[in-house]
């Protein structure tokens, strides 16, 4: 363990590199959308790497840090999804923990928060480092040839019913409509009496849309001609 080296990174180059190595990952790992929480006021992008005697990356994870006011020290918080920590290897990662933790109060950190990924949280050995499960989260297969066999029945007699009723889905792959898409969501938020947090706002979803470490895409439900409902969609290898 001795011959481990840590980095902390701010560039996006650097963060591609080690995500290439470690190969799965999801957007919320990427530095885009970092820098899109960024941009949003929510911290700057840093990321916590450790590489391995033979140059091997097998620890990562990304944050944003903030001032203390009035202090030297610093907070790390998550992007807004599922970020928390990658390995390369489930055995090491205790391991990893404990040098980037050692980093962290090194660099003045006096609070991490973090949501840990459902698809990755497996590598996570240590149970107690896993943090409190506050609910579930569902994966479906979209690969298998019906993915509405994992509906549920209910889930699935409302989509029939919706499509004899002449309901239309429309996959925008360019985002052509998003304006239409913010116009949707932030009527939902309103409707939902959601914190102002939650008003992503034009500029909010066009930075997403041009960001090239992952492929965002909309999809719309049509009735009448009449766009009455839409969801946004982000691809990065083979997770959606």
């Amino acid at each position: 363990m001795s011959t481990w080296t840590l980095d902390i990174f701010y560039q996006k180059k650097d963060w591609f590199d080690v995500l290439s190595q470690l190969g799965s990952y999801d957007f919320v790992h990427t530095f885009d959308f970092h820098w899109i929480a960024r941009e949003n006021g929510e911290g700057e992008p840093v990321v916590f790497v450790i590489k391995d005697a033979n140059g091997e990356y097998i620890a990562f994870w990304p944050a944003l840090k903030r001032e203390i006011i009035g202090t030297s020290l610093f907070d790390l918080t998550s992007v807004y999804g599922y970020a928390g920590p990658l390995f390369k290897y489930e055995e090491y990662s205790d391991r990893c923990l404990s040098l980037i933790f050692s980093a962290m109060r090194e660099m003045g950190v006096v609070a991490l928060f973090s949501r840990m990924h459902p698809l990755f949280i497996e590598q996570i050995q240590e149970q107690a480092l896993r943090g409190v499960q506050l609910g579930d989260v569902i994966v479906i297969d979209a690969q298998q040839q019906s993915p509405l066999v994992s509906y549920r029945s209910g889930h699935r007699y409302e989509i029939r019913k919706a499509l004899a009723s002449g309901l239309q889905i429309h996959v925008d792959h360019q985002c052509d409509g998003m304006n239409e898409f913010v116009e949707i969501y932030q009527q939902s938020m309103r409707d939902l009496d959601a914190s102002d947090y939650y008003l992503f706002n034009a500029n909010y979803f066009n930075v997403i849309k041009e960001a090239t470490d992952f492929k965002a895409f909309l999809i719309f439900a049509e009735l009448d001609g009449k766009k009455i409902a839409a969801s946004m969609f982000f691809v990065t290898g083979k997770v959606m």
